[in-house]
């Protein structure tokens, strides 16, 4: 038999079931079913100790956070993250939606972005604040954004450590860009290097300091390919620029997947699968993290569709099975196999 409940026990326990009803009348409950939230997704790049994180659909946002390199590529929705450097492909609202909050910083905000949209992207921040302050808004107090116009084949280092960018015109119906990165590393030179491998590292030890004493460089710099972040584009941007296979990552946009929009596609400057596989398949040493897929299909659809199709083992697709797009996105079709 249980013990009675010591005296005062029951009545304590009703009044907290009282309370938790009380809080449930005066509390809103979470939105789960059809919310409105992009659900972002999280992928360490193999060999680069970078993290890229992040949310892409074509017509609705595309924003990625790389914290290690206090960046981010493009900017529709940042979700309160602050970066020093912004590099944005081109300024349909999608990708540039947040760069008035991103530009804001008191710091001060790198951001690079196509040569022919910098009048429109300072257009759109000065709007932006003249918004938020009113009458009040005094030019000369603006935010101390700074906006570098970059052009096919430009190249140039940023943050702390100098990562090496090259710009690389993409395919599309306003201006936009891609962008690689490179790690600069020094290394010894080839004669030294394989002197090291000859003789004993004591004494290779005391080759360099003598060396490097009398003035001889050993070392030199080089520049070590991460990874190339591409705008909307159509695949005809792999043809003009075959270097971007020297990235061990490529992040391209892969927007339809269904036959049926191939016009759609070559009309508007997007990707559609079929015309990336070739090109996928045939560089197998390059891992393409595939982003930026319509809002016809979820990300379940999207998985499937490559699940049938039988994907190469060189693509990552940027969709996970437990992710939901806003309902009004959701209209229960799939991609055609």
């Amino acid at each position: 038999m249980l013990d009675e409940p010591p005296e005062g026990r029951q009545t304590t326990l009703t009044t907290s079931a009282g309370a938790a009803r009380d809080r449930a009348r005066t509390r809103p409950g979470r939105l789960e079913h059809g919310h409105p939230f992009r659900q972002w997704k999280t992928w360490r790049m193999p060999g680069a100790g970078l993290t890229l994180t992040g949310y892409s659909r074509a017509n609705d946002k595309t924003f990625f956070h790389i914290p290690e390199l206090r960046c981010s590529l493009d900017a529709g929705l940042c979700e309160g993250r602050r970066v020093d450097t912004v590099f944005l492909t081109h300024t349909h609202l999608d990708h540039a939606k947040d760069l008035d909050f991103l530009a804001a910083d008191p710091g001060g905000t790198d951001i690079h972005l196509p040569a022919e949209s910098v009048p429109h992207a300072e257009s759109y921040l000065r709007a932006t604040a003249e918004l938020n302050h009113g009458a009040a808004f005094d030019p000369t107090r603006a935010t101390g954004h700074r906006l570098h116009g970059v052009r096919d084949g430009d190249e140039f280092t940023f943050g702390r450590r100098g990562h090496h960018v090259r710009v690389v015109a993409c395919d599309h119906k306003v201006p936009c860009v891609g962008y690689a990165f490179a790690e600069r590393v020094r290394r010894l030179r080839p004669e030294f290097d394989q002197l090291r491998q000859r003789i004993p590292a004591a004494e290779f030890g005391r080759v360099l300091a003598r060396e490097r004493a009398a003035g001889v460089e050993v070392d030199t710099e080089i520049r070590r390919p991460l990874f190339a972040y591409l705008g909307d584009t159509r695949e005809t941007v792999f043809e003009r620029n075959r270097w971007l296979f020297d990235y061990p990552v490529v992040i391209t946009e892969c927007t339809f997947l269904d036959e049926a929009q191939a016009e759609r596609a070559e009309r508007v400057g997007h990707t559609l699968w079929r015309r990336l596989r070739p090109i996928v398949e045939a560089h197998p040493q390059t891992l393409f993290v595939l982003i930026h897929f319509s809002l016809r299909h979820s990300d379940r659809e999207v998985l499937a569709y490559f699940e049938r199709q039988g994907q190469p083992p060189n693509v990552l697709v940027w969709a996970h099975p437990e992710s939901h797009l806003p309902e009004q996105h959701q209209h229960g079709r799939s991609p055609a196999s």
